[in-house]
């Protein structure tokens, strides 16, 4: 079960936060407080997966050292009526720290939460354990100015009134923001090849599609087979791919993928096959900020690119087939490299 706890002194927006999130996320339990005391008490007594909270709780309280204590194992949505420095660099020393300018919006609230508490549940040192010091050196001085420049734009257009320079205001956002996740995305791709294990590629599968992507279906046909491979690498490389299908599932019912595991004397072979809304732009699928439906902040058309690049440093490959009813994803491992 994950574990939510909302820090937010206005009772109607702790309220709504609360149905949204039981309303939203299947198997998971919401702890409410108003004030840091409270807050500090739930985490210390609680296993809590993510806290969404509040900058200002009244009576002249913050959360910001309440924040700065919370373990980087726990991931952090900060909601703020305004941007403040100190926001805006808290989220560039906690990796785990993600903040949102109110009013937001509730679909991204929610899409970002699942995104964050999946990948917690994949593995909890599954970004940085094998990113060297001189990376993650030059990652962060190219990323603070970048973030800084963001969040005072995002803080300026609030204060533009004419729709033209406001539209282009909002264009350079979005533009800053997309290369903040690139250069994330880049930077956190650093993994020890040579740390490998032999594993079932259909149990493991079998693994991260019920345990964090609940709200959809499947199907997995294909022997047991033991791949010697990074498995942290392995999970990333799927979850981006499911994550994709549930980002661009349309109407009311679950998605659903069918997936099929082969494998000849050097490739392993598994394809999934999705009943999404066909690609027919099946080369520039793969570009960095290309996407079939409109991008936010949140979802900017760089998860498949991650794909491709994550693929690229083990010799293996992707190719993706339109369907007359959806999509096949053709993803190839090299058994010889690993």
């Amino acid at each position: 079960m994950h574990k939510v706890l909302i820090i937010e002194d206005d009772l109607k927006i702790q309220k709504n936060l609360e149905y949204l999130f039981y309303d939203r996320m299947s198997d998971c339990k919401v702890f409410l407080t108003s004030s840091v005391e409270e807050a500090d008490s739930i985490l210390d007594d609680e296993e809590v997966d993510l806290v969404v909270s509040d900058y200002n709780l009244g009576n002249e309280q913050n959360t910001l050292e309440l924040i700065k204590g919370i373990d980087d194992s726990v991931k952090i949505i900060y909601l703020t009526g305004y941007l403040l420095r100190e926001i805006v660099d808290l989220s560039l020393s906690k990796t785990n720290l993600f903040y949102m300018l109110k009013p937001y919006d509730n679909d991204e609230l929610i899409n970002l939460s699942l995104k964050l508490i999946r990948k917690n549940s994949l593995n909890e040192n599954f970004s940085s354990n094998f990113m060297p010091d001189l990376i993650e050196g030059l990652s962060h001085e190219i990323l603070n100015p970048l973030s800084v420049v963001y969040g005072y734009a995002n803080k300026a257009k609030n204060k533009v009134s004419e729709d033209e320079r406001l539209e282009k205001i909002n264009s350079r956002i979005i533009e800053i923001k997309q290369k903040i996740s690139l250069l994330k995305s880049v930077f956190q791709i650093n993994y020890n090849l040579k740390l490998i294990q032999e594993f079932d590629p259909k149990a493991e599968m079998n693994f991260m599609l019920k345990n964090s992507f609940e709200e959809m279906d499947f199907e997995i046909n294909g022997s047991e087979i033991f791949f010697n491979f990074n498995k942290n690498l392995f999970r990333e490389i799927f979850f981006e791919i499911f994550q994709n299908v549930i980002d661009f599932s349309e109407g009311p019912k679950k998605p659903k993928v069918f997936i099929n595991i082969s494998e000849s004397t050097d490739v392993l072979m598994i394809e999934v096959e999705d009943q999404c809304v066909p690609i027919l732009d099946t080369i520039r699928i793969f570009n960095p900020y290309f996407s079939t439906k409109k991008t936010t902040v949140y979802n900017i058309g760089l998860g498949l690119t991650r794909v491709k690049y994550l693929l690229s440093h083990v010799q293996g490959e992707i190719d993706v087939l339109s369907l007359e009813r959806g999509n096949k994803f053709k993803i190839q491992f090299n058994k010889r490299l690993a």
